[in-house]
């Protein structure tokens, strides 16, 4: 049965389907792309407020939790994909109470930063919207 009430697929005419694929590679998919060096977890150190809480994916030793900060950024870069344009706010509010609006905005800076997002319209701290970029999976080559 398909989606659609009274829709079958198996008495779909053949022939609408039946057709030839020809996949061609250009000589760019054989190269690699340069990826930048692994840029450093954000830790939160702000000296114009001194008490600013460690971030989840930092230890007491500031060290960075490298499995916790896998989680955050895929998590932060599932939901870009899953839904451009999506407002950090958007995205702190739905991985509420585990991360904050400050930690979400580090993963996006820091997922600026590797070139898989790209954010249109500044407004002071926040961002309008994000959107992922071509190639966006890359950014966690080296997790």
């Amino acid at each position: 049965m398909g989606l659609v009430d009274g829709y079958e697929t198996r008495s779909m005419p053949k022939h609408m389907v039946d057709f030839k694929v020809f996949i061609v590679a250009k000589p760019s998919y054989f190269e690699r792309p340069v990826v930048a060096a692994l840029p450093p977890a954000p830790e939160g150190k702000n000296s114009a407020n001194p008490i600013e809480p460690i971030r989840i994916w930092i230890d007491m030793n500031r060290n960075v939790i490298k499995g916790m900060w896998l989680r955050v950024v895929t998590s932060v870069l599932s939901m870009i994909t899953g839904r451009p344009g999506i407002h950090p706010r958007e995205i702190s509010r739905m991985l509420s109470p585990g991360v904050t609006l400050k930690e979400t905005i580090d993963v996006i800076q820091w997922l600026c930063g590797r070139e898989a997002v790209e954010i249109k319209g500044k407004m002071l701290t926040e961002y309008s919207g994000c959107w992922a970029r071509e190639g966006y999976y890359r950014a966690l080559d080296g997790l």
